[in-house]
């Protein structure tokens, strides 16, 4: 009897042999069964393969990566895939095609594009693939936002920002200018004028128009547009381009610097060294102002050689401000009445929380406390001297002032 074996390409006819079956039998010897079967085996080990086969089509082999009591993955089965990593993964054959702003179980999609993926799990203020650009078109500040590669958002390459507890999407080119010749947000003030400013940039939705826009700032405690002071040319006052109602909800998203020339022109311009923050942000760098000594009725002249020097420092509500104003060595004239001290912020408050301190030429150095003359000027009160007790200063008291004598004070308040 002639045997073919036929294993792995497809099952072998199975064979027996009776206790009656004949060594010679011509249809089923057993010479010829034996010798099939041992092949057959031979074909199973074949397609087996040994312990730690390298032959790439023997099951050893293809399942080498099967743990003692794991199983293998079926093509259409369901399974839990554990500490796996898939490479470069196709999910196919998509059952919905979902929308922009819609709520989906989205299953079998090939996700083309992951930069358009927003893991939204941030404070408010929060946003994703931006950055600020900050730019001077004939002496006007130009705020815009771009996104992370500095092209302008697109459908395809959205912005995005958390507004309070809503997401809002920019597809388009996004800016504010700021305009020169008025006196925007008092940047141009005396104390500030040619000085480096810290601005800060909110993003906010007008609920009328049902448009995002750029807000700018000296002021970074705002979170509804009705927090801002209604004039755009006060301290705490904004500027912007879009028409915001009092209960549009408003976020800060990042802070740039800038410089503002003051009376008359108000020309902006942009420091040697850009600084600008891409993220949520309510407090300045320390930053330099101009501090200004004058009187209730005649300022007094400082004269050659004097110095006023002032450092403050906004966080959220509150200002630290430090100064010093120093009589020039010749040409002083003391003026008359009570002296009054120059601020860099307007003040929402008239809390005591500063001292001054000053040196009469000659005169031991004496101190006390400061309060507001008005929101913007603080007066001495309280102050004792070597020679006198508590008084104000004023051209004549406790001292009439000499030259080189100075004053330092250090204040913090709200805004």
């Amino acid at each position: 009897m002639a045997t073919t074996i036929n294993f792995p390409t497809s099952l072998d006819t199975a064979f027996s042999i009776g206790m009656a079956t004949a060594m010679n039998d011509a249809t089923q010897d057993a010479i010829s069964v034996v010798n099939s079967m041992s092949g057959q085996i031979i074909a199973l080990e074949t397609s087996v393969g040994i312990t730690g086969s390298a032959v790439s089509d023997t099951l050893r082999y293809i399942t080498s990566g099967v743990a003692s009591g794991d199983k293998a993955v079926s093509l259409t089965g369901v399974e839990t895939l554990t500490n796996k990593t898939l490479t470069s993964p196709i999910l196919t054959s998509p059952t919905s095609t979902g929308t922009d702003n819609g709520t989906e179980t989205l299953l079998n999609k090939n996700l083309s594009d992951s930069s358009n993926i927003i893991p939204f799990s941030g404070n408010e203020g929060f946003g994703t693939n931006y950055q600020i650009q900050t730019s001077i078109n004939t002496n006007q500040l130009v705020v815009a936002l771009k996104t992370q590669s500095g092209a302008n958002a697109t459908a395809s390459t959205p912005i995005n920002f958390r507004i309070f507890n809503t997401v809002r999407t920019i597809t388009a080119a996004l800016s504010v200018v700021i305009p020169a010749g008025t006196n925007y947000l008092n940047a141009g003030r005396v104390e500030l004028a040619t000085l480096e400013q810290d601005l800060f940039v909110y993003g906010g939705y007008a609920s009328t128009s049902g448009s995002f826009g750029l807000l700018i700032s000296r002021w970074p405690n705002a979170n509804f547009y009705s927090d801002f002071n209604s004039t755009n040319t006060n301290d705490n006052g904004v500027y912007t381009s879009l028409s915001f109602v009092s209960t549009d909800r408003v976020e800060i998203i990042g802070r740039i610097n800038a410089i503002n020339s003051g009376i008359a022109s108000y020309n902006w311009s942009l420091p040697a060294t850009s600084l600008i923050i891409n993220r949520s942000i309510n407090e300045t760098r320390y930053l330099s102002y101009l501090p200004a000594l004058t009187a209730t009725t005649t300022s007094p002249t400082l004269g050659t050689g004097s110095s006023q020097v002032g450092y403050y420092k906004i966080r959220s509500n509150m200002i630290s401000v430090t100064s010093s104003i120093s009589f020039g060595s010749s040409g002083i004239a003391v003026g008359s009445g009570s002296y009054l001290w120059s601020i860099p912020f307007i003040a929402n408050q008239t809390l005591e929380v500063g001292r001054m301190s000053f040196n009469h030429t000659g005169v031991s150095l004496g101190s006390g406390a400061v309060t507001f003359y008005s929101a913007s000027q603080l007066q001495a009160n309280g102050i004792a001297s070597a020679t006198s007790g508590a008084s104000g200063i004023s051209n004549s008291t406790p001292y009439t002032w000499t030259a080189l004598d100075n004053f330092k004070l250090t204040i913090e308040y709200g805004i």
